[in-house]
């Protein structure tokens, strides 16, 4: 399971200092790694795991810009190389909590399996920094542990049958009262469910937000310290790309804009997309994504299509109409239909 901030990889160097922490039962070693930095992180014996993801012993882990803790059901003890902005020891977690709503989510899984129904739809919902992702992580680490094949997603959902609440007294009453009971998915009543956040939680200001995502985004394109990747610069013509971008707010049709007696059903249909004409300076660092769409497909399907992948636009030549881009593999590009959005964030010197 890939983690963000955590490697098996080629060791920090020797002359940094080393510790050796015993973490006893139940309990777990907080700790948070500045960008820049690395900290080393091996087990020396006893069992441990990282989000659910159990620690080979004596197998070097390599940890840059992250906050995390690693968590011992029977006891270990862990070596440590490196220095940590933030590290400590706590005895009170909130990991058996969690592993009972694995064990609860098994038991439904069993009986769906037998009934011929789709398995639990967790839906994970709290406040920000309340450890929702690390949540996500460890139910989903702990479904592979049990030989299930769970499917992990950062999306709107549709159809659920499982709400857990973290932290949120409040939020946990609203969505109680509204959804408890009731059904959003076909055959199934939903289920709400209350758990303590973590103490271990820590805010991520827009800093280590930022640097995050920079770190994600150069990820994809060139690897990590285990897998290094080659990814492909090149020159294109911009007449080769159909690229389209959402339309600003400020150029959407506005109804205070129309007379009293307009009638709705005239009003324009707001297209989902515009097409960029030209390559303008603001393309600059973007990150456009390649979609599994033909370039002349109505706009929906371009919409609601999967992504093959993504390319960054390094340098635009206005006056030559030439981007450079970088491309995860080489070889031409595919004739496909290219989406210019604000998300994911553009990328600044990916490229010297």
């Amino acid at each position: 399971m890939s983690l963000p901030g955590l490697n098996a990889a080629t060791p920090v160097e020797e002359d940094l200092p080393s510790e050796i922490h015993e973490i006893k039962e139940q309990s777990e070693w907080r700790f948070e790694v500045a960008f820049g930095s690395k900290v080393e992180v091996k087990l020396l014996s006893g069992s441990a795991e990282i989000f659910g993801t159990e620690l080979a012993i004596k197998q070097p882990y390599i940890f840059v810009g992250t906050k995390a803790a690693i968590y011992t059901w029977h006891g270990c003890r862990i070596e440590v190389t490196g220095e940590c902005q933030v590290e400590y020891i706590a005895e009170e977690t909130p990991i058996i909590s969690y592993a009972n709503l694995h064990f609860a989510l098994e038991k439904a899984r069993d009986l769906a399996f037998s009934s011929l129904k789709d398995g639990p739809k967790v839906l994970i919902v709290g406040s920000d920094n309340s450890g929702k992702t690390s949540m996500a992580k460890f139910l989903t680490a702990y479904a592979v542990r049990s030989g299930r094949q769970p499917v992990a997603v950062n999306l709107d959902t549709r159809e659920i049958n499982v709400i857990v609440v973290l932290g949120s007294e409040r939020l946990y009453s609203d969505l109680n009262r509204r959804f408890n009971g009731k059904s959003l998915s076909p055959g199934d009543s939903t289920v709400v469910i209350k758990l303590d956040k973590s103490g271990g939680c820590v805010d991520r200001d827009d800093s280590f937000r930022h640097q995050l995502r920079e770190a994600q985004i150069r990820e994809y394109f060139f690897g990590d310290l285990k897998n290094t990747l080659s990814p492909h610069t090149q020159q294109i013509d911009f007449s080769q790309l159909t690229i389209y971008r959402i339309p600003d707010a400020s150029t959407e049709f506005s109804n205070s804009l129309l007379p009293g007696d307009y009638d709705a059903d005239e009003r324009p249909v707001q297209s989902v997309f515009e097409k960029v004409t030209s390559p303008t300076p603001q393309m600059q660092n973007a990150i456009l994504a390649i979609m599994h769409a033909e370039p002349f497909d109505a706009q929906e399907s371009i919409r609601d299509a999967s992504v093959i992948g993504f390319i960054y636009v390094a340098e635009v030549d206005e006056k030559r109409k030439k981007l450079k881009i970088l491309a995860p593999v080489s070889g031409r590009l595919p004739g496909k239909a290219i989406i210019w959005g604000k998300w994911p964030e553009g990328s600044e010197k990916l490229v010297g």
